[in-house]
């Protein structure tokens, strides 16, 4: 079903950050092909300048935060970890936040889509990145994002 998504550039990474599934909306987008860029670390995306910054990483699995804060560091991003979808708010009013990347699935009352729109509300020029391991998930959010 995703490989053959044409919109939305989706791909999936492994433990370590690399490109294992590449989909023709991917291919669209970037212009490199499965072939180019399969096993490749997700890092061939980022100029030296988009590695500047603080990412607000938002997970509900501390393992899961564990693996994507190294991948993070490994970019020289500086990352802040939240939890829960409702904590970011104040993490942002703190400033400093360059970033959010955020889980579609989340305990409590606000998912990551929930999320990402009342951020669009309090600083519409702040970049959200919703990612999740759960395909479902991502028909909700294509309404309004980018998944």
């Amino acid at each position: 079903m995703v490989e053959g998504i044409t919109d939305y550039a989706i791909c999936k990474l492994d433990a370590a950050g690399n490109v294992t599934n590449w989909n023709a909306g991917a291919e669209r987008i970037t212009g490199y092909k499965a072939k180019q860029i399969l096993g490749k670390h997700f890092s061939i995306f980022y100029t030296p300048e988009d590695r500047e910054g603080t990412v607000l990483l938002v997970e509900g699995n501390p393992e899961v935060a564990d693996a994507s804060t190294g991948l993070l560091e490994q970019l020289e991003y500086a990352v802040r970890w939240v939890s829960d979808a409702e904590t970011p708010v104040a993490e942002i009013e703190r400033d400093g936040i360059d970033l959010v990347f955020s889980d579609t699935v989340m305990p409590g009352k606000m998912d990551g889509v929930k999320l990402a729109r009342a951020i669009r509300k309090m600083q519409p020029e702040l970049p959200v990145l919703l990612t999740t391991g759960y395909s479902d998930s991502a028909r909700d959010a294509r309404t309004d994002f980018p998944v």
